[in-house]
Parts: structure tokens; sequence; C-alpha cells
């Protein structure tokens, strides 16, 4: 696994955690597909990440259905914004599993994109962190897959901002 930690706790703050897990789509019952090599990353959580993905939101998905030069655009656009607050990342090893050490006491998001065939799947998944050298588990499936990618349901960015 390859990993880039985050700053170190201050005094008093409780020793970090870690978060571990794996990425992985399951066809069904019988087939799971591990996504061996995909970078995760441990980004920032809060409202104004979800208003400035709210902000390039494409046309309420018609636009963007329809034309691959749209989603392609949109796509780099998220990735931009989601970078600009990536505080950690790692890279999945070859059996899909991937840590991230050293994370300090608190609510993140798990981001990771690939493209099979012609699917997208892409996922920002809320993790917390309980602190005090504890590890959290949350693995990356189609069960926790990023279904609206760019917030532009706008009543989650308002229900994530009254918590």
């Amino acid at each position: 696994l390859v990993g880039f930690g985050i700053g170190s706790t201050s005094c008093g703050d409780p020793e970090p955690g870690v978060v571990e897990g794996a990425v992985y789509l399951a066809e069904d019952l019988s087939s799971e597909q591990s996504l061996g090599n995909i970078e995760v990353r441990l980004v920032e959580d809060g409202p104004q990440v979800d208003s400035m993905l709210l902000k390039i939101c494409p046309d309420t998905g018609r636009a963007i259905a329809t034309d691959p030069a749209a989603r392609q655009s949109a796509r780099a656009m998220r990735s931009r914004i989601l970078t600009a607050h990536v505080l950690q990342s790692a890279t999945a090893d070859s059996l899909a599993g991937f840590v991230l050490d050293s994370v300090p006491r608190g609510r993140y998001r798990l981001w990771a994109d690939t493209v099979i065939g012609d699917r997208s799947w892409t996922w920002l998944a809320l993790v917390y962190v309980p602190g005090g050298g504890d590890t959290t588990q949350l693995s990356l499936t189609n069960a926790n897959a990023d279904d609206d990618p760019y917030r532009c349901y706008a009543d989650r960015v308002t229900e994530l901002g009254e918590r």
C-alpha cells in the first residue's frame, strides 16, 4: 500500500486513527470485482465542498447524459474541486485493500473514481474517525457508490449544512 500522511496532532488532541477498507464491485452474490491500484483519497467533509460541486451541476443531467464532451468536462471540474480538499491518499493494493494512517479525529469523505467499460463509478462516502488510535473500516462498493456526484439535489447541501 502506498499512502501519504497529513499533519500531526497537537497537545491534548487524541491519538490519530486509521481508516482502512477495500474497493470492489459485486455484480451479483457469486462474483466480485476487486479494484486494486485505485487511488482512495481522504477529503474534507463539509457543506462548502457540496456547494462547490452544486455550482457545476450539469443541467440536471440532460446535457451530460447525451454529450460525452460535457461528461468529461464535468468530471474534470469535479476532480479539480475535490483535489483541492484532499488531505491524504493511498493506492489500493492488488487485493483492493487500502489504509490511511494518522488521521485526526473528525468527519471526512473517502473519494475514489474509476471507469469500467462504459460505466463511471465514483464514491464520496462519509467516514468518521474517532481518534484514540482506533481503526475505522469503510469499503467502497456498488452499495455505497455516489448517486449524486455533482450535488445537483440542493436539499442534500442544505441537509449537510444543518449537521
